[in-house]
């Protein structure tokens, strides 16, 4: 007769091993709060990642991350336009300069989501992040440059960066948990 022990071993491996395995049953909340949960103003991400549209229903991080890529992306495209067409019509010279400038910071803005979009299809989650790292630089470059040129804001242009920045923060945390940083 075997022993008791013995027969419950196979079922004991099978529930450690089911246990340890990644759930399949992550929600889409599960991502938002792991991404968000580390930043210095978690409820504006939270309010920003729920802009990204199907960013709700993302099946995985990486696919989270390739749709606020793609939705960065757009609405970068659309802020861009608006940007330059703010530099078009300035009388003001100075501030005519810092909407210029910032055209050039969303062109590159958009250009380093061009590249973390390639990289995410290479799964390139470092440079991933480095592209999200840059685009922040390139939103706060555009917001510095209004007090660099003494310079007020009519458009409240700088308000405006802050979704931009966020975006491209959620974009960093997520990269980065796909590459394996906290």
């Amino acid at each position: 007769m075997a022993s008791p022990i013995k027969s419950y071993v196979p079922y004991s491996i099978f529930l450690i091993a089911l246990l340890l395995r990644p759930s399949s049953l992550t929600t889409a909340a599960d991502f938002s709060s792991s991404v968000c949960s580390g930043t210095l103003d978690p409820s504006r991400c939270f309010q920003v990642i729920k802009t990204i549209p199907g960013g709700g229903q993302a099946p995985s991080l990486e696919s989270l991350c390739g749709t606020a890529i793609s939705f960065s992306l757009s609405k970068g495209n659309q802020f861009h336009s608006y940007v330059q067409s703010l530099a078009a019509s300035a009388s003001n010279p100075k501030l005519k300069q810092v909407y210029s400038s910032c055209a050039e910071n969303y062109d590159d803005f958009i250009g380093n989501l061009q590249s973390a979009q390639v990289m995410l299809k290479r799964q390139d989650y470092n440079g991933v992040s480095t592209m999200a790292s840059s685009s922040m630089t390139e939103v706060d470059t555009c917001s510095d440059s209004f007090k660099e040129g003494s310079v007020a804001d009519p458009s409240q242009l700088i308000d405006k960066n802050k979704y931009y920045y966020t975006l491209s923060l959620i974009i960093l945390r997520i990269s980065n948990k796909l590459g394996g940083a906290a």
